[in-house]
């Protein structure tokens, strides 16, 4: 069949919402087709997860009854702890895994995320797991306005909650992070390693402990060494103004 204005079309198993202007619905084959100022709207216990693109498919797997959306050109999503843009994603309800393809941005709270492309595992409603494949690079800012920096060929990214609890570097880990002293937020120095697989914990989103593994090369500079080149690997690129407010992502329906 065949729908036009103000399209709306529900999955209830999956709890998800598809609105746009226009929809092609495929029947039995269970593949469903919007274009036209098209969002979707997960709802989870707590808040709702918005995602606008130029065009989404809503398909079912096979006998499993699973659902897969797919998004594509000019992604944008946004969530109170969670925003991000891409050039296509793909929705698995099977095991609510969102991926990010062709140069995807995530952001976590103060997190910055790039990769080729990002994963994110969601559990309870919440960000779980982030696994980030090729060119992985996280930045997140301080409170002075310093740049703590991770990056590695692959990262896995563990969370609590909306707050990162451990970082898994395997291949070309690089790491730069920012000494501050508790009494007034003044910088100690700056940590640099280089090694080839690491794992950083972190606890009240502090780093606490880093764990080297193959290889380590590892330096302490103090603030009166510390030159700007060295303060960025290479790579970095810090994109907080393209972050997508909830407003521009749901610009379709406001003006629809």
């Amino acid at each position: 069949g065949f729908a036009r204005g103000n399209v709306f079309l529900y999955s209830k198993e999956e709890n998800i919402i598809l609105t746009g202007d226009n929809m092609i619905f495929g029947g039995a084959y269970g593949r469903s087709k919007l274009w036209g100022h098209t969002i979707m709207k997960y709802p989870t216990e707590d808040d709702t997860l918005y995602m606008r693109a130029d065009t989404l498919v809503s398909e079912t797997i096979d006998s499993t009854e699973s659902r897969l959306i797919l998004g594509y050109n000019d992604v944008k999503i946004y969530r109170s702890d969670l925003q991000g843009i891409c050039d296509s994603m793909v929705y698995s309800s099977a095991d609510s895994m969102i991926t990010f393809y062709n140069d995807p941005v995530i952001w976590a709270e103060d997190n910055q995320m790039t990769a080729d492309t990002i994963s994110i595992q969601m559990a309870n409603g919440h960000i779980d797991k982030v696994f980030m494949d090729i060119r992985a690079f996280i930045i997140s800012e301080d409170t002075i306005g310093n740049y703590n920096q991770v990056k590695g060929r692959h990262v896995v990214a563990k969370f609590d909650s909306v707050f990162i609890k451990q970082i898994v570097i395997d291949g070309n880990g690089e790491s730069i992070y920012f000494a501050l002293k508790e009494e007034d937020l003044s910088i100690m120095g700056m940590n640099r390693v280089l090694c080839s697989n690491m794992t950083l914990d972190f606890a009240n989103e502090t780093l606490k402990l880093i764990h080297f593994y193959v290889e380590p090369d590892s330096k302490f500079i103090p603030p009166h060494e510390l030159l700007e080149p060295e303060k960025r690997l290479r790579g970095f690129q810090w994109r907080a103004e393209e972050k997508p407010s909830r407003e521009e992502v749901l610009n379709y329906e406001i003006n629809n």
